[in-house]
């Protein structure tokens, strides 16, 4: 990941914490046979007026939440704690992404419940909208990014919310998780290329094999970074163009997921570096004919000046679309350093203004 999101943009998180509440009591009631609350008194009290009276007029819940009574009361209590449970593994975002807390089980062990739940909790879902809630999440999560790009990719931009609507994702799909889909920690916002030409509905939880796999929690992710020290020099596609090859510090089992969701290391190779490669040469190139570098420097003062320029990409913090600028110079610097002699022709040329077009 690129980034996260501050958690306090998860904290209007009222309606999803007041439909555990009131299926925990109507649980309860059951339990003890006796009669669950009618809706206004279902409502938890310490919701707070102006909440309560919001949730109050929305029949939708109010009905699909009856719907949900008549489907569990007929169960056992064993059956219903199951049903609970899984209410509160779903939500455990923590605990789902970092693989100690189990899969989900409800679709295929209560079908005709999860069909229920599925209703309950994507209707709430989009009365999130109506609220008004999901609008202020996104804006305050566009105001913590100090570059207005996507954290999933680092480099797609995230649009105002003067715009039209961004994608607000479910992270973990409301498909798969539906007690899960008007949690606010489980709603993320990302670029509409990650979320409609990669993510779509995917489990970031299990592979393409059905197996289980940790994954990065957006609230909570450590900036990955990258290199492409192990790349190889003049092996790639066209003239110039290293074989890139990406590697993701620290490379963990969330790292890779985030790969394979995404198709971080393709769309690095194929939209970033291999578009880019040419035009940061030439930047270089421009850079080193405005310096008037003398045409007889030894093998020291070329690789000062390329040291110089990354020094100067560093400082320089492209973003978008060059955001790995200066690390395709950090790869330059390790073969000139290694002696790759191609490399170190190469360099030399362009930091005595010799074409290097061929």
């Amino acid at each position: 990941m690129r980034g996260s999101y501050p958690v306090a943009a998860s904290n209007e998180n009222w309606l999803h914490e007041s439909l555990v509440e009131m299926i925990r009591t109507i649980h309860d009631k059951l339990d003890q046979k006796k009669t669950v609350p009618s809706w206004s008194k279902l409502i938890p009290s310490a919701l707070g007026k102006d909440n309560s009276s919001r949730l109050k007029n929305f029949s939708g819940i109010k009905d699909r939440l009856k719907i949900y009574e008549s489907e569990v009361k007929p169960l056992s209590i064993a059956q219903r704690a199951e049903i609970y449970q899984e209410l509160i593994r779903q939500n455990d975002l923590n605990g789902l992404l970092d693989g100690t807390v189990p899969l989900p089980i409800l679709k295929t062990s209560f079908p005709t419940v999860y069909k229920v739940v599925h209703d309950l909790f994507v209707f709430a879902f989009d009365s999130l909208t109506d609220l008004g809630i999901r609008d202020r999440q996104y804006s305050l999560i566009f105001r913590s990014l100090s570059v207005k790009v996507c954290i999933f990719c680092g480099f797609e931009r995230v649009m105002s919310p003067q715009e039209a609507r961004q994608d607000q994702d479910h992270y973990l799909p409301k498909s798969i998780y539906p007690f899960a889909a008007a949690n606010m920690k489980n709603l993320v916002p990302m670029c509409r290329c990650c979320n409609r030409d990669y993510k779509h509905d995917i489990d970031v939880l299990t592979d393409c094999n059905g197996d289980r796999r940790k994954a990065f929690d957006p609230y909570d992710a450590p900036l990955t970074d990258i290199s492409l020290v192990r790349s190889i020099p003049f092996a790639g596609l066209g003239l110039r163009l290293p074989a890139w090859w990406i590697d993701f510090q620290p490379d963990t089992e969330e790292t890779e997921t985030w790969d394979q969701v995404f198709c971080i290391r393709t769309r690095y190779s194929r939209d970033l570096l291999n578009e880019g490669f040419n035009r940061w040469i030439e930047s270089f190139m421009n850079h080193c004919k405005a310096k008037r570098y003398s045409k007889d420097l030894d093998d020291n003062q070329i690789l000062n000046a390329l040291e110089s320029y990354h020094r100067y990409t560093i400082i320089e913090n492209p973003v978008g679309l060059d955001f790995l600028k200066p690390k395709v110079f950090e790869m330059l610097i390790y073969h000139f350093v290694d002696n790759n002699e191609r490399v170190k022709m190469f360099v030399k040329d362009m930091v005595c203004g010799i074409s290097v077009n061929s």
